[in-house]
């Protein structure tokens, strides 16, 4: 029980003092990016999806 609480506490202690938390503005920034990704590579998908279903349509 005692390794659990020294384990606990060290990574408390990491998370306090040696990691860099991101700034609101720039969390933003990057959720941004991310959500324009993702609905790109969504459009890309779905005219894939389109292209393949006509293609199919047109041989079947």
């Amino acid at each position: 029980m005692e390794k659990l609480k020294v384990y606990l506490r060290d990574v408390y202690g990491e998370l306090k003092d040696k990691t860099t938390w991101p700034t609101f503005k720039q969390l933003q920034k990057d959720a941004l990016i991310v959500l324009g990704a993702s609905i790109a590579f969504a459009l890309v998908i779905k005219v894939m999806d389109l292209v393949f279903m006509n293609a199919m349509d047109i041989i079947y």
